[in-house]
C-alpha cells in the first residue's frame, strides 16, 4: 500500500501505484511485444486474428507518441495511456480467446474497446492543441540588436 501526502498535511493510503511515463512506456513495450508475437505466430488465415494484433500494436505504439507530447507540452497527453491500453485489451483479448477456442467474444466488450481506443486519440488531439501555446510561452524573447 502506498502513503501519499496531501497538501494539507493528511496522509492519503492508496492501493495503487503512480500512473508515471516510465510505466506507460513499460505497458506500451510489453503491448507491442505481445502483439508482434500474436503476428509472427499467427496463421496465414486468421485475418480476425490478425487485425486485433495490428490494432493493439498501433496502440501499444501510441503510449510510445503520449510521452512525447508530455516531452513537449501537451500536459493532458497523460491520460490518453489509460484509453489505449484499456481500450486495446477490451478490444483484442476477447477475439484472441475465440482464436484460441475460448467462448466467442462479447460485441459490447470490443464495442466498448473500440470506444476507448477513440477516446484515446481525442485525448491526444486535444492535448496537441496546447503544445504550441505553451513552447511559444517558454520560449525567450530574440534579443534586441540595437541599428546604428
Amino acid at each position: 500500500m502506498l502513503t501519499r501526502e496531501l497538501p494539507d498535511g493528511t496522509a492519503l493510503r492508496t492501493g495503487f501505484a503512480k500512473w508515471s511515463r516510465p510505466l506507460w512506456m513499460r505497458l506500451g513495450a510489453l503491448g507491442a511485444v505481445c502483439a508482434a508475437l500474436i503476428l509472427l505466430c499467427a496463421p496465414v488465415g486468421a485475418a480476425q486474428l490478425r487485425q486485433a494484433a495490428q490494432i493493439q500494436f498501433m496502440h501499444a505504439m501510441s503510449t510510445f507518441v503520449c510521452a512525447t507530447f508530455m516531452n513537449v507540452g501537451g500536459g493532458s497527453a497523460k491520460h490518453a495511456p489509460a484509453c489505449f491500453v484499456a481500450g486495446s485489451l477490451l478490444y483484442s483479448l476477447p477475439i484472441y480467446v475465440a482464436c484460441a477456442g475460448g467462448p466467442a467474444p462479447a460485441s459490447i466488450c470490443t464495442l466498448a474497446g473500440g470506444v476507448l481506443l477513440i477516446g484515446g486519440w481525442v485525448v491526444l488531439i486535444w492535448s496537441a492543441s496546447s503544445i504550441d501555446r505553451i513552447s511559444a510561452q517558454k520560449l525567450p524573447a530574440p534579443p534586441r540588436t540595437p541599428r546604428a
